[in-house]
């Protein structure tokens, strides 16, 4: 059979013509599905490059760093991002440990410990969690990150994929939002600006990573800065800074405070050392300072002083940080200012009361003329000076030292030993000048050698210096316009150097004093004048120093929460408190607008507005008033709302004037205050039965300064401008002001406003309100 086939196949080795066409077509088979499968393959491993480049883009287009590394820290992969966020390429990344790449020194050994801990556990504290941490650039500059690292297996090995995204600007924010609130809180704690300026210092210098703050302040009579008050961190060795800076005075244009204070603006140092304007530059480095910035502290125009601050690394300028300081400046100014004039009206109330106990003291003294005068120089320590002399103009016209008092009575007879060194004549003495002239005489500081120059001879000499004196005040005794004598005050324990102001109180209490001296008339008249002042002053402290310092204060920390927060019906009455206590601000606003209206100065803040908000306001300022004299006052407005786009303040302040003048001038019956809207415009409408105008008046209310009863002793109180401030704010607003009036039955009056304001210019306004 074998036989046969080869027979078939021509011969052995040879294959049947059929057979090996059959073989051929198999073959043929078998490569159609190579092509096939290989194909396949082709499209996989497009597919698969394709999948590799789509996730190579998320990867690379991410806003966050991504990172993969093996169980021995080095790095796999690398992103885009990452590039840019820690400054290493990938090309130099790749293959580095990552320790040495992103992970600060301190972080480093906690890193490797953790591998460790996972490798050996499968556990890590801080896997597939996100958490804040702080990462190292290429520059070596440590930053902010959220970090979420999550591990994954691939086969026998462990990969750690990290995801890491700055937070800089998110730190920087909340580090800033958390200095602003400090500093709020402060401002809003602190009853003296001595107690707040360390405060404000560390709360800036903490908050934002600061080592050194100083506050600068203009020394009044003298045009430099000097430290006023300073904060440092405690960890920090600075005394050579310290002591360098609290001996510097600048002025304008030198070193930082003095720059920023000449041109009124903020001002960055990045790096001191590069600084060719800062005086303390050697003191500074010693002291590892590197960075500063400054900023103005002031209210409007008026400048106050400077705050700066220093840090021991380089910090590149923040003009955002700027803005947010120059702003927390101005709150700083006001604040100043405000403790400022509280500060004065303290020092005045002592003031008056010194001045009242020594008008009741001098009109219940015994008319003896020596008692007289040792109860006057008792008077004057300690409340104007350490120690005080009185000297008398005898009938032939030589001086007398009369009366020695020390603030210590056990000092009083080194002060006695004076009277071995009568006033002489022929020797030159201030009190010599002060009775001839008639005029006082400031010395605001006694030096050695004024001493050396005052004494007779070496035992006066040594008795002077003995005496300690620093600053003196010498102020005549006139009466009638006849010199009496002279009163010396002078500061020698106490430190204090005289100013203009405290010559204008001592030449005061002089003029008191040669009153009570020469005749009860003249005291008499003298405490009419007192009589007189004290009723202007308790005027002021009613007007001005209770509403705005008990009212302002306690309602703003009850609205901040502080010292415990209040229910909500509670909050609304201190809210009513507080609108009440700006109705008290609107006495001195009046002026200011006015001033501003005459200026063409005043201008329109446009918002949106409800009428019904405005109402509210307007109903809790004026219904207190309206029942304190036992007034009805009724409210008509509509009650559907009402929406205007104009100035809320000025609409705010026609509203207070016109229904406080209503209040002013009635007293009996009833206010009413009408608000609609009428043709396109909103009307407001105060209605009284108060003492009315007669008709040759009605346009003369509008000018400044005029009152229905004019006369020296004005019934009602007031500036006198509210109803000029009245028209011409309504003209600035695009609206006008309508009077009706019947004497002896009320008045009505009429304010008509665009929905929308059409502001005008102040200068026009104040022409339309004089038309």
């Amino acid at each position: 059979m074998g036989n046969e086939r080869a027979t078939r196949q021509g011969g052995p080795g040879h294959l049947h013509p059929e057979e090996a066409e059959a073989l051929i077509e198999e073959l043929r088979q078998q490569a159609s599905q190579v092509e096939e499968q290989a194909a396949e393959l082709e499209a996989l491993n497009d597919e698969l490059a394709a999948a590799e480049a789509r996730l190579r883009g998320a990867i690379d287009s991410a806003l966050d760093a991504f990172v993969t590394a093996d169980a021995g820290s080095i790095v796999l992969d690398w992103n885009h991002h990452a590039e840019t966020m820690f400054g290493w390429p990938a090309s130099e990344a790749v293959g580095r440990n990552l320790a040495e790449l992103i992970i600060p020194p301190q972080y480093r050994e906690a890193h490797f410990r953790g591998m460790e801990r996972f490798l050996a556990t499968g556990e890590g504290p801080i896997l597939n969690r996100r958490i804040e941490i702080t990462a190292l650039r290429r520059d070596g500059r440590e930053f902010p990150v959220e970090l979420t690292v999550a591990p994954s297996r691939w086969g026998s090995n462990v990969i750690f994929t990290a995801f890491l995204r700055d937070i800089t600007e998110r730190k920087r924010d909340e580090q800033r939002l958390a200095t602003q609130y400090a500093i709020t809180r402060v401002l809003a704690e602190s009853t003296t600006v001595g107690e707040a300026a360390p405060r404000l210092l560390a709360a800036v210098c903490e908050g934002l990573g600061y080592e050194i703050g100083h506050f600068w302040s203009v020394q009044e009579g003298a045009d430099v800065l000097r430290v006023a008050d300073r904060w440092m961190a405690p960890a920090l060795d600075a005394g050579e800074f310290e002591a360098s800076t609290l001996t510097t005075e600048m002025a304008r244009g030198t070193g930082l405070p003095g720059r920023v204070w000449q041109s009124g603006e903020p001002l960055w140092v990045r790096d001191l050392a590069e600084d060719t304007n800062f005086p303390r530059l050697k003191a500074a480095a010693r002291s590892g300072l590197r960075s500063a910035f400054a900023f103005p502290v002031r209210i409007g125009g008026e400048f106050i002083g400077v705050m700066e601050f220093f840090a021991r690394q380089v910090v590149e300028a923040d003009e955002g940080l700027l803005a947010m300081m120059t702003a927390i400046g101005s709150d700083i100014g006001q604040f100043v200012k405000r403790k400022q004039a509280e500060e004065r009206l303290r020092e005045r109330e002592e003031l008056q009361r010194f001045f009242a106990r020594v008008s009741t003291m001098l009109a219940a003294a015994t008319p003896d003329y020596e008692a007289t005068l040792r109860h006057l120089a008792h008077l004057a320590v300690p409340a104007l000076a350490d120690w005080c002399t009185i000297f008398t103009v005898d009938e032939g016209g030589s001086v007398q030292r009369v009366q020695i008092a020390h603030a210590d009575r056990g000092r009083e007879p080194v002060a006695q030993r004076l009277a071995r060194y009568p006033v002489d004549p022929a020797h030159p003495h201030p009190v010599l000048e002060v009775v001839k002239t008639g005029s006082p005489l400031l010395l605001s500081e006694i030096t050695p050698e004024m001493v050396r120059d005052a004494a007779r001879d070496e035992e006066h000499r040594r008795l002077l210096e003995e005496l300690g004196m620093r600053s003196a005040m010498f102020v005549p005794l006139t009466a009638r316009g006849r010199t009496l004598g002279a009163i010396t005050l002078v500061s020698a324990e106490s430190g204090r150097c005289y100013d203009e102001e405290d010559l204008g109180v001592a030449h005061e209490f002089a003029r008191r004093a040669a009153l009570s001296l020469d005749n009860a008339r003249l005291y008499a008249e003298s405490s009419e004048a007192n009589r007189v002042k004290t009723d202007f002053l308790a005027t002021m402290s009613h007007e001005l120093r209770t509403p705005l310092n008990a009212m302002i204060g306690y309602t703003d920390l009850l609205a901040e929460g502080i010292p415990e927060r209040v229910s909500e019906p509670v909050m609304g009455y201190v809210r009513r408190i507080g609108l009440s206590a700006r109705h008290l601000l609107q006495l001195i606003e009046e002026i200011l607008v006015f001033s501003r209206l005459e200026a063409s100065r005043e201008t329109l803040v446009a918002e949106t507005v409800e009428l019904a908000e405005l109402v509210s306001e307007v109903r809790a300022i004026i219904e207190p008033l309206a029942a304190g004299k036992g007034l009805r006052f009724a409210i008509r407005a509509p009650e559907k709302p009402v929406t205007l786009r104009t100035d809320p303040r000025k609409v705010r302040q026609i509203l207070v004037n016109l229904l406080g003048n209503a209040v002013k001038f009635t007293e009996e019956g009833e206010i009413e205050f009408r608000a609609e809207r009428r043709d396109g415009q909103v009307m407001f409408q105060v209605r009284d039965t108060g003492i009315g105008i007669a008709p040759e008046h009605l346009e003369k209310i509008f000018d400044p300064f005029w009152q229905v009863r004019q006369s020296t002793t004005r019934v009602a109180s007031g500036t006198g401008l509210g109803l000029s401030v009245t028209r011409r704010l309504a003209a600035l607003l695009g609206g006008r002001v309508e009077v009706e009036s019947t004497p002896g039955e009320g008045s009505v009056f009429t304010v008509r406003l665009p929905i929308r304001a059409r502001p005008v210019k102040a200068g026009d306004a104040g022409a339309k309100g004089e038309e």
